[in-house]
Parts: C-alpha cells; structure tokens; sequence
C-alpha cells in the first residue's frame, strides 16, 4: 500500500492536469464508481482547481465547488498522458464502461469516438518493422499498437511503459478522465481503491479518517507535543502497532516505521509506556528524516507504485532494515531480523534497537 510520500509524489505528479477542463468521463461498471453516475455527471465541464494530500489520501477540488475523496488501496496508480491536441467532443458526457468485458473492437470505436486516435490506423498486431513498439501482453490483455510514425503524433512522447494505447485498454483501468489536454487514468488491479465524490469539497474535511488524521510524516515542523499526547493515550500498545494508526500519527507505513524505528534505536515491540519523552522526540524525527528521504528519492517501487508519469522510485534501494532479513546490520553488522506481528513483517536489528 502505498505511503504518505508516495501518495504525495503522486499528487505532485497529478498537478499538471490542474485547470483542465473535464471532456468526459469513463469508468468500470464496479458499484463504486457506477453508484456514482449521477455525481460524475455533476462534475463534467468542471476543471480541476487543486489536489491536496492528507495522511495517504488525495483531496480534488472542483471549480463547481464539488470535491473527491481518493484512496490508492493497495495498489491504485494514476498516469497522466498529455495529448497533442485536445479530442472534439460535441457534448461532455459520462458514461459507464466495463473495462474487464467490453469487446475490444467496442473499446475502439468508443476512443475513436472522442479523437483519441485520431484518424492514424490501430493494428492488432505488432508491425514487425518497428520492433520499438513491440510489447508482451499482461494476465492475457490484448495490446494494440500503432502503426508505423503514429505515436509521436497523437500521443505527447512518453518513454517509460506502459504506453497510453495499451492502458486505454487494460483490465485494471477503473476511471479515466478526458481533459482538455491530457488523458488522466486509475488503475487498481487489486480493486480496493476508491474515488468518492462529494457535493461540496468542504464536506470531505469532517469526515473522520480526515478530520482525526494525526501529525503527518512529511510535515517538517510536525508537532512533537500533539504526537506524544496520541501515542501516550495507548501506553500498553506496542510502539510498532500505532505507527500504522492514522489518528496518531498520519502517512506512515509499514516500510517507514521499520526505517524510523532502526533510526530511533528503539525496538519495534516496546510498548509506548516505556518510552521516554527523549524516545518519541527522537522517533519523530526519524519519521520525518525518512519521509523525507522517500520523497527525494521519488518513493519506494518494491510492488507496484510508479508516479504518475510511469517512472519508479529509488527509495527501496537504500532501505536499512527493510526487507533486509539475514543480512548485516549498517551500524554493527549484526544480522537484521524479521518478525511477524500482527500479520505484517517488521524488520530491526536486535543489538542496535532496545
């Protein structure tokens, strides 16, 4: 799942859509985004004014004063691809489209409906000249691809995969939105993700898991006092379990408690009554070292996440405890261990951590 500075470098990347005006709208035909039609419908000819980030949530703000609430679950992605020129739409509409069923030669003629082809030839089969363009089809999707030269024409240049021809057409797409000069798409493949809508962007700012959300990793002058206050409301919790608790402290993961902890020298199974106030100042600011660390590196890519252009992170190759097990400690050389606790990994070396 994705953590506080990944779904901040996501939201950064979703930035160059702001002041785009909403074309049209394309979702799957799950209960969560088809529940929604009426609400997609209200927000069409909108554009979007901001994107914010709370804790591991996007916040969108519509220029119709109507918000949405974005959640990447475990494994919801968002790419943004520019368009060379923007598709001519008679009329904004909405409309509901299975993604996991829809036949492909539908799904072409529905693109085609909006220009995003243009009137360049698809092939559904790899031209054998232009082997740059080959690809290897995914869990049995069908890739289509360009013909010869038509690529750059269409589509702003974009060298990391996965193109926008193979995404459009992809299974896990669950919402695409057409602007005025970019195409923007959500893909969950393990369908946990959300977009939520609201009437007024307001309204999402006294919802609990905004409103209760604790100091967050990535604020630099977080607030020590408030933090130890929430963490000391748990004294018989171990320290490791309420790093993963939203409401004291926001956007930490389970990847950057195991860092923070190793930074801290404290034992990811202490309770929180054993610590001391010296403890907690220090924890917090080994989150915010971290978090910090993660966002300059762009994120951690060990599953899924890429930001929103298709590029990975490089967090994962700096990792200290991380994933580390049997292997020497950076401080002492001692062997990193790796424990379960309440079904997650935690990973911290024995000698370093009291």
């Amino acid at each position: 799942m994705p953590e506080g500075p990944e779904v901040e470098i996501v939201k950064r990347g979703l930035m160059k859509i702001t002041g785009e005006t909403i074309q049209a709208i394309l979702y799957s035909n799950r209960r969560k985004y088809s529940g929604q039609a009426t609400l997609f419908t209200e927000i069409l000819g909108s554009s979007l004014q901001e994107i914010t980030r709370r804790g591991k949530w996007l916040l969108f703000a519509f220029n119709n004063s109507m918000g949405a609430l974005n959640h990447l679950g475990m494994s919801g992605r968002w790419f943004v691809y520019e368009i060379a020129s923007s598709p001519q739409l008679e009329n904004a509409l909405a409309l509901e489209l299975d993604f996991r069923s829809m036949p492909s030669s539908e799904k072409i003629k529905l693109f085609g409906k909006f220009g995003l082809f243009g009137t360049l030839p698809i092939s559904l089969n790899p031209p054998s000249k232009t082997p740059s363009l080959m690809g290897t089809p995914v869990e049995g999707r069908q890739f289509f691809y360009f013909e010869e030269g038509s690529s750059d024409n269409v589509f702003g240049r974009r060298n990391l995969p996965p193109r926008v021809f193979e995404h459009l057409l992809s299974p896990h797409v669950q919402l695409i939105f057409i602007l005025s000069h970019s195409i923007a798409i959500f893909e969950d493949v393990r369908t946990f993700g959300y977009f939520q809508i609201y009437q007024r962007f307001s309204d999402m700012f006294s919802l609990p898991s905004i409103q209760d959300l604790g100091p967050d990793i990535l604020d630099e002058n977080l607030d020590v006092a408030e933090f130890r206050k929430r963490l000391k409301k748990y004294p018989r919790s171990t320290i490791c379990t309420k790093l993963l608790d939203a409401k004291v402290v926001a956007g930490c993961g389970n990847i950057y408690r195991n860092e923070a902890l190793f930074l801290a020298g404290i034992n990811p199974l202490r309770k929180i009554a054993s610590l001391s106030n010296e403890d907690i100042s220090q924890l917090a600011d080994s989150l915010i070292r971290v978090a910090k660390q993660a966002l300059e590196r762009g994120g951690s890519s060990i599953r899924s996440f890429t930001s929103a252009d298709g590029s990975k992170g490089q967090m994962q190759e700096r990792f200290l405890v991380y994933g580390r097990e049997g292997l020497p400690c950076p401080n002492c050389s001692s062997l990193i261990r790796r424990d379960k606790f309440q079904q997650r990994s935690i990973f911290w070396c024995p000698k370093c951590q009291k």
